[in-house]
């Protein structure tokens, strides 16, 4: 990965460890990983419901900025849920959402399931989710 791709920051590793690629899932399952990535869905779609997220992949992408039409990186983040579920975005709401249960709490994995409301809120540029712990 060249010094000029956006790679995922991983807020609960110390010193803020900048990857590429990170996942929850044991490194002697890949293909849970990969599942995650291939099949998932947009985390929109469960506005205002709980869900109970275990693992958690996060990976870089490069997509067009909206107004310039250049591709920018982004971390996206696969939330897996408890119900096998495999939920989808790229909001910097979702990672600072993360970034405090994992500072407050515990990091992911989190076998038991960690239960989140998904909400939105306005955001200088559309909007931005958010996961509330519930």
């Amino acid at each position: 990965m060249s010094d000029k791709s956006a790679i995922a920051v991983i807020p609960w590793e110390a010193g803020m460890k900048a990857v590429g690629f990170y996942s929850t899932f044991p490194p002697n399952n890949p293909k849970a990983t990969i599942a995650a990535i291939n099949d998932s869905e947009p985390l929109e779609g469960f506005l205002n419901k709980t869900i109970v997220v275990v693992h958690v992949v996060m990976h870089s992408v490069a997509l067009p900025d909206p107004q310039t039409g250049e591709l920018k990186d982004q971390t996206r983040i696969v939330l897996v849920t408890k119900d096998g579920k495999n939920l989808a975005s790229i909001s910097k709401g979702v990672l600072q959402s993360l970034k405090f249960v994992a500072a407050l709490d515990s990091p992911p994995p989190w076998l038991e399931g960690m239960a989140f409301k998904v909400q939105q809120s306005p955001a200088k540029k559309g909007r931005v989710f958010k996961l509330i712990p519930v």
